[in-house]
């Protein structure tokens, strides 16, 4: 686990995301203000785009996601205390949520298909 902040934390978790994403050849780019939950968005070949929100928690494993509609090209990249990066569709993270605006991220979820995955947003 990082020692650090939850500002410095969730900065060097959007960070990471991007710096993964660049590793992958996606094309990016930055909002100026977050305050629509988009902390970065990837055009796909065909040119459309997809919509990131990264989320990190430390030292627990709940997020805190609050109200979104969900749609099929908006994402979250979760980063718990195990820092491996979950990419995982909002239609998958508000089913999570079940009607609250947290929720605790476990094993029992079958994470495994979501580490590193990538290959969604391309």
């Amino acid at each position: 686990m990082l020692k650090t902040d939850k500002l410095h934390f969730g900065e060097y978790c959007e960070y990471k995301v991007i710096a993964n994403l660049l590793r992958f050849n996606f094309d990016i780019f930055l909002p100026i203000v977050d305050d629509k939950g988009i902390d970065c968005i990837t055009r796909k070949k065909d040119g459309s785009i997809t919509e990131l929100q990264i989320k990190g928690r430390q030292p627990r494993w709940i997020f805190n996601i609050g109200r979104f509609k969900p749609r099929k090209n908006y994402f979250f990249a979760l980063i718990p205390p195990d820092n491996k990066i979950y990419v995982v569709p909002s239609f998958i993270v508000f089913e999570w949520l079940g009607g609250r605006d947290k929720f605790v991220l476990s094993q029992k979820r079958r994470l495994q298909k979501y580490i590193d995955a990538y290959d969604q947003l391309s």
